[in-house]
């Protein structure tokens, strides 16, 4: 079987999970090349320089995050990251298009969904930290496929973490690319989003019930509504701890 007819399958399963009807004309898209990758799949690619700022500054952009967010305790710290960040006004616009789903019941019924089987909480396997459980809206993904345009109101992929009582809370917004030769040695076809390189090729974080893999793949995580310690562009949040049930097998093909 081919590498793409392999994605496109992967990619069927996704779309059966969210009642989407997935179509394979362009299905993998074009995008700028950059440099990166994250966890044992490849080094940190460049992340936005943080920048210098004032406690006004900072004050300033608590003022403008979403009001459930700012009733957190670590609200200015995310502030804080989101003023340094040099993108400030780009990640306020995403928080305008992505502040309804602090609300679970809203993201999926806009079409996020978590893939049939065991529900993954991914963990770094080379390090510390995870990110959590991944809810995807194929409907955004396959419109980034066929336009090649990574809208920043449409993420395809929200990252919900354990909350410490049982439930779960927003921590990530998060876009991805599906490696287009599946070839975690090049990285040619790597996308940016606001000036962003994404992480990768990386080997897929979990495995789908006919035992098979998520495809290798480039992906951008935003840890705009859980503080991480690690920045906001870093893939894995060192302040998420994943129930020991729920953590995936290791990927076949990960190395020691």
């Amino acid at each position: 079987m081919s590498k793409r007819r392999r994605i496109y399958n992967v990619l069927g399963v996704m779309a059966v999970v969210t009642g989407t009807v997935l179509a394979t004309s362009g299905a993998l898209g074009s995008s700028a090349a950059a440099r990166g990758g994250h966890g044992n799949h490849g080094g940190d690619g460049p992340r936005l320089t943080a920048t210098k700022v004032t406690p006004e500054q900072i004050a300033a952009t608590y003022r403008k995050l979403p009001e459930r967010l700012r009733h957190v305790g670590e609200a200015y710290e995310i502030a804080r990251q989101v003023a340094s960040s040099g993108k400030a006004a780009e990640l306020l616009r995403i928080y305008a298009a992505t502040a309804k789903y602090l609300d679970l019941d809203v993201a999926r019924a806009d079409g996020f969904a978590q893939l049939p089987g065991p529900q993954y909480c991914v963990v770094n396997v080379s390090g510390p930290g995870a990110m959590g459980y991944h809810f995807l809206n194929v409907a955004n993904l396959q419109q980034t496929m066929q336009t090649g345009v990574y809208d920043t109101t449409k993420p395809h992929v929200l990252v919900y973490v354990p909350n410490g009582s049982g439930g779960l809370r927003l921590g990530a917004v998060e876009w991805a690319k599906l490696d287009e030769d599946q070839n975690l040695a090049t990285d040619g076809d790597r996308p940016a989003i606001i000036g962003s390189p994404f992480d990768g090729p990386m080997l897929g974080h979990e495995p789908l019930p006919d035992g098979s893999w998520l495809p290798i793949h480039f992906d951008r995580h935003m840890w705009l509504y859980t503080y991480n310690p690690t920045g906001i562009f870093n893939p894995y949040n060192t302040g998420v701890v994943c129930p020991p049930g729920d953590i995936p097998p290791p990927h076949p093909q990960a190395a020691g």
